[in-house]
């Protein structure tokens, strides 16, 4: 079974490059599309969508907002 990663055990040099930084962040992390932050495990998913997260977020709070 894979290990998931918390991100908040991440520690990246800010002294590398930006190329450096992010291969430095994917090696750490392992799986960019599921990690855990504190206690939460957070998956990454994309579809074919034109909507936006902002556009999603909005939907979900007018619908928990009634």
């Amino acid at each position: 079974m894979e290990e998931i990663v918390n991100i908040e055990n991440i520690k990246v040099n800010t002294a590398l490059p930006k190329e450096a930084r992010t291969r430095q962040f994917v090696e750490e992390i392992r799986n960019p599309y599921r990690f855990m932050v504190d206690d939460v495990i957070v998956n990454v998913v994309f579809t074919e969508s034109r909507n936006t997260l902002q556009d999603r977020l909005q939907q979900y709070f007018q619908l928990v907002m009634v």
